[in-house]
């Protein structure tokens, strides 16, 4: 072939592939020279190939498949092992931070057992120490919060008897020198210290009393009583006893309430009485009593025109050993508070400093209300 013999001779080409055809037969004829150890090329050897393009085409295809099916099998096989390896490692690391999410102060914390002495091992091992140290400070805590409780109450205990001790104290020291220097008064002190040393006796009792209904409440009695015949009661013998006259409005309803009759004349007791101290004051006082019928419950206000609530202290009035008072233990609206919750009812206050305050009290109607 010419162009053979010009690009192996001519152009010093080490090999010449060419498309050839004889007759209806085409194939592809590789031309490379033969040479001496000098390169003096003394002839030329060609090789025909009559192998179909498309053969070769389908011969290029099966390597590739292979090729591509070789590759897959190892893709496969990474990713296996990269998962096996990660889930060998990640594994112990999910549990751990399941153990961590599930600690807590105030229960019992499990440890984490591992065998192996690694990295994992080492974390582990500070989890463990760590579980450890959170239980005794959460022993200690408990332990001072207690002292604390203990501490306070005492406190606040102290400090109630301390207040009807002094002016008994003294009524007494004052009735022994009334003895010595002026026996002829004797009487007439003697009838005056006796009224202050009971009605201090009697405040005594009512603070030993306070702090026993705070500390366990009594078990509620429940019947069916008269919303409004517990109210009017309290309002009368408040009306007859105080300055402060007390409005009460109800539009003659049968108000039933399935509640311990007791505890609810505490609440309206405490309630009023706190109304009227607010009344203190006044000028022109206002203490107004509303009852209303709802759709599944009655709702009672008791509307004061006082001296109304801080908002600083607003948030504590329903705490025990609460009160802006000078005397008074602070148990009285916690009580309250619990009475009307044990009753399925709810509490709650609305206030304006040197406006007045309402506290609303809502109970559940008694399934045979009218």
């Amino acid at each position: 072939n010419p162009l053979a013999l010009h690009h192996i001779l001519t152009l010093r080409e080490e090999r010449y592939i060419h498309q050839e055809q004889i007759g209806k037969l085409n194939y592809q004829s590789i031309y490379v020279p033969i040479r001496l150890a000098d390169g003096q090329a003394i002839g030329i050897l060609n090789m025909p190939y009559f192998a179909q393009e498309e053969t070769l085409n389908n011969e290029l295809s099966d390597l590739m498949v292979a090729l591509v099916n070789v590759y897959v099998l190892l893709m496969m096989i990474s990713i296996l092992m990269a998962f096996i390896v990660s889930n060998s490692l990640t594994r112990p690391l999910a549990s751990i931070a399941k153990k961590i999410g599930l600690v807590s102060v105030s229960s019992k914390n499990e440890k984490i057992q591992w065998e192996s002495d690694d990295e994992i091992g080492a974390l582990v091992a500070e989890y463990n120490k760590m579980i450890e140290q959170i239980e005794e400070s959460a022993h200690a805590l408990a332990l001072s919060e207690r002292e604390s409780a203990w501490r306070e109450m005492a406190r606040q205990i102290a400090h109630e008897i301390k207040n009807p001790l002094t002016p008994m104290k003294l009524g007494i020291q004052h009735l022994q020198r009334t003895i010595q220097d002026n026996p002829d008064d004797v009487g007439q002190l003697a009838k005056r210290v006796c009224q202050t040393m009971i009605e201090q006796i009697d405040n005594l009792s009512e603070i030993a009393t306070a702090f026993s209904s705070f500390a366990k409440m009594p078990s509620a009695s429940k019947e069916k009583v008269s919303l409004t015949d517990i109210i009017q009661n309290v309002v009368n013998l408040f009306n007859q006893t105080s300055k402060t006259s007390i409005q009460f409005s109800q539009k003659n309803l049968d108000a039933w309430v399935y509640a311990d009759k007791n505890q609810l004349l505490s609440v309206f007791n405490n309630l009023i009485k706190n109304a009227q101290q607010a009344l203190e004051d006044r000028k022109d006082p206002l203490l107004k009593v509303l009852l209303f019928e709802k759709e599944k419950h009655f709702e009672i206000q008791v509307i004061d025109n006082g001296v109304g609530i801080p908002k600083d202290m607003a948030h504590r009035v329903f705490v025990p050993n609460f009160t802006s008072k000078s005397s008074g233990t602070g148990l009285g609206l916690a009580i309250s508070k619990q009475i009307i919750e044990n009753s399925e009812g709810e509490i709650w206050f609305e206030s304006k400093e040197n406006n007045g305050s309402t506290f609303f009290v809502i109970l559940p109607k008694h399934s045979n209300s009218n």
